[in-house]
């Protein structure tokens, strides 16, 4: 029975607001096309490689909001470093990877801090496999040296 007016629960605006960003990130990260805007932060052994769109980065005052790409190579091993390396900027990063992995991150410059705002995942054809927006339950992380994030702020903070 359906009341004129009534309140929808919260759980279908989270429900569009991560569809929304879902959308938004494969408008951002198209296949192939765009590939260019992509800059490499660092690579792994195999082929893997996390990477920033040079054309998301925003600043304001102290902070900057940026996409960060996530590519996996084959090897396992190096698959299991990268995932352990999202972790420590995602708590609630998926341990099985497909795929690409779009992350909007937003970074604290002088306090060196990062938190994740969302993340997306694709399936080996490019499809969104898994999408959540964190900002609300990730909390900041303070960036550890020597890490993909510290070597994306040196690039993204100047």
């Amino acid at each position: 029975m359906s009341v004129k007016g009534a309140h929808r629960p919260s759980s279908c605006g989270t429900a569009a607001r991560v569809f929304l960003v879902a959308a938004m990130a494969l408008c951002v990260f198209p296949r192939e096309a765009g590939a260019e805007r992509l800059i490499e932060i660092v690579r792994y052994g195999d082929g893997g490689a996390f990477y920033y769109d040079r054309d998301s980065v925003k600043k304001s005052s102290d902070k900057v909001r940026v996409w960060m790409v996530a590519k996996p190579g084959k090897d396992e091993a190096e698959r299991e470093r990268m995932i352990l390396s999202l972790q420590s900027i995602n708590s609630r990063q998926e341990t099985r990877v497909l795929s690409d992995i779009a992350t909007f991150l937003e970074i604290e410059c002088l306090e060196g801090r990062v938190r994740v705002i969302t993340s997306s995942h694709y399936d080996g054809e490019g499809r969104i496999h898994y999408s959540d927006n964190l900002s609300d339950r990730n909390g900041w992380k303070d960036i550890l040296p020597g890490s993909f994030v510290e070597k994306l702020k040196r690039r993204v903070c100047m």
